[in-house]
């Protein structure tokens, strides 16, 4: 069965399956999953843990001898099978499965992975895995449903925050779940159960918030003007260099020049989505942008791009980083009050 990580708590109660998989790339529910399924493993009885971290080079062998082997007392165990960032290849599959046609008794498996890739649900490994026992799958929290886990998370812990102060609070963190916890912990040790204005929060909470040029990305097609100002300044301060940023830009540009051709000839939203594939998830984003760009608008914006690479490479005159807030406010369908250094309040128009 296929569990989420809200979901794997009432399922521990009623009884223990005999093999767990908690995969993704949530870090918080991932080590919060992992540690509920040893517990109900410790209550229930398997007091013997025998933990196997794949590494290159990792004996299967070994595994495979441990798994198959009684102990003197015939103890209830658990062994701990732990992929870290990656998931498992062929050889790992192999020995998975043989594992799974012969379920060790006394025994639970809880293994451990990085994000599904889209084929593993069709492995011969995962089938028999998600008949016998568990999947669970952790993932980030998107925004409205962000919030609610972050209100509920403070209240579980006797922290109170005022309306405003956890805005401020999940502004600073954006989404990081991890980050999320530790500030809410640092909070209650501080201030205990007293309620906590958007002042306290501002002063004590830190900015947690880690972006990537994609981040950027979504935020000029969604056109969010405050978060391209937010995103950018923090991979610049992170140091990552221009090109990259630039060529994120240019290559969304060119999708959307691609899209924008197909819809101005009358091709439908479902289909347009599926040849170009975009994702499910990303399509509110590119809805909002070809809404507020039209053919010549997004042609002008490629353009563009070509102009601040000469000023990257120093062959025109202009500071880049003003000139990458320029272009994704343009996208963006913003611009911004005129200021010497670029870093100035943006402005929907």
């Amino acid at each position: 069965m296929r569990l989420s990580a809200k979901q794997i708590g009432q399922n521990l109660g009623r009884r223990l399956m005999p093999v767990y998989l908690v995969c993704g790339d949530e870090p918080l529910q991932h080590g919060e999953t992992r540690d509920a399924i040893r517990q109900a493993c410790r209550v229930a009885g398997y007091l013997i843990r025998e933990l196997f971290d794949v590494e290159p080079g990792f004996k299967w062998e070994n595994f495979e001898l441990a798994s198959q082997s009684l102990s003197l007392f015939s103890e209830k165990r658990i062994l701990e099978l732990r992929f870290g960032a990656s998931l498992p290849d062929k050889k790992a599959a192999q020995y998975l499965q043989r594992y799974l046609e012969r379920l060790p008794g006394e025994t639970i498996l809880l293994a451990s992975c990085a994000k599904l890739a889209k084929t593993t649900p069709n492995t011969a490994w995962f089938k028999s895995l998600e008949r016998l026992g568990a999947v669970v799958q952790v993932h980030p929290l998107q925004r409205p449903h962000f919030l609610s886990w972050l209100d509920a998370r403070a209240k579980s812990c006797g922290v109170t925050l005022e309306r405003q102060a956890l805005a401020v609070l999940a502004g600073r963190v954006e989404g990081n779940m991890l980050a999320a916890a530790q500030e809410i912990d640092k909070l209650r040790v501080l201030y205990g159960s007293a309620p906590l204005n958007m002042q306290t929060v501002e002063d004590v909470v830190l900015d947690s918030a880690h972006f990537n040029v994609f981040d950027l990305v979504d935020g000029a097609l969604a056109g969010n003007a405050v978060r391209i100002s937010r995103v950018l300044r923090s991979i610049r301060k992170e140091g990552l260099a221009y090109p990259l940023v630039l060529w994120a830009l240019a290559r969304e540009l060119r999708l959307l020049a691609s899209m924008r051709y197909d819809l101005d000839r009358g091709r439908g939203r479902a289909q347009l989505y599926r040849s170009h594939r975009v994702w499910e998830s990303r399509q509110g984003l590119f809805d909002a942008a070809l809404r507020r760009l039209d053919h010549d608008q997004i042609q002008v914006l490629v353009a563009r791009c070509v102009l601040v690479d000469r000023v990257g490479k120093g062959l025109s005159r202009g500071d880049i980083w003003n000139e990458l807030l320029q272009l994704c406010l343009a996208i963006a369908g913003c611009t911004v009050l005129s200021s010497s250094d670029g870093w100035n309040e943006a402005v929907i128009q």
